[in-house]
């Protein structure tokens, strides 16, 4: 049998689960940067933050697929 959580559980949820996520998204991204810099010999290339770029500018784009996800979802299931 299944429990429904109530509100409160469910914010601190995201909150756990933000608070985990954040630092490991920062470290993937940093680790995937150290990797890409290793293949580029333009010095000056290698210091622009080229994957931390792509990652905050694909940001939104996620966000706002998983609104317009969840804004369906709802409709569906009112």
């Amino acid at each position: 049998m299944k429990k429904k959580m109530g509100k409160e559980e469910k914010s601190l949820s995201k909150a756990v689960e933000d608070e985990l996520l954040k630092p490991l998204l920062d470290i993937i991204v940093n680790y995937a940067e150290i990797g890409l810099d290793n293949f580029i010999d333009n010095e000056i290339v290698s210091e622009a933050p080229i994957v931390k770029t792509l990652f905050v500018f694909a940001k939104p784009g996620v966000i706002v697929k998983d609104f317009s996800f969840l804004q369906r979802f709802q409709s569906l299931h009112p």
